[in-house]
């Protein structure tokens, strides 16, 4: 079962899709600033290899921390993923980059944690 909230404020709900995968149910909604501290947690959490895959770069600890402090959260949005236990395995940010003569243009980043992959 995946359960899903769009904003930050409104509970986790049940879809009406039944489970037959046969794995543990996720959780998603939407995360604020007031996740900076989950999100630090989350990214900190990533592998060296991992981090290549979603920074661009093997980031070290305080590029991390500074990515972190400077989300912004009423431009982009960022979508959080949580096992049974509550805890965050997984994050979508979706950042928007200033607009140009083409466009709105964005880019999306997803990483999850090697213990939630299957």
């Amino acid at each position: 079962m995946t359960l899903l909230s769009t904003q930050a404020d409104e509970p986790i709900l049940a879809s009406v899709r039944s489970m037959t995968s046969g794995h543990a149910p996720v959780m998603v909604r939407v995360l604020t600033s007031a996740d900076r501290e989950r999100l630090l947690a989350h990214f900190l959490a990533l592998a060296s290899d991992d981090r290549l895959l979603r920074f661009g770069q093997a980031a070290p600890d305080h590029v991390i921390e500074k990515y972190v402090r400077s989300m912004d959260f009423t431009r982009d949005t960022v979508f959080g993923v949580f096992d049974h236990q509550l805890h965050l395995v997984g994050v979508g940010h979706l950042a928007y980059l200033p607009a140009d003569g083409n466009g709105r243009t964005a880019e999306f980043g997803v990483s999850v944690l090697e213990s939630a992959r299957g």
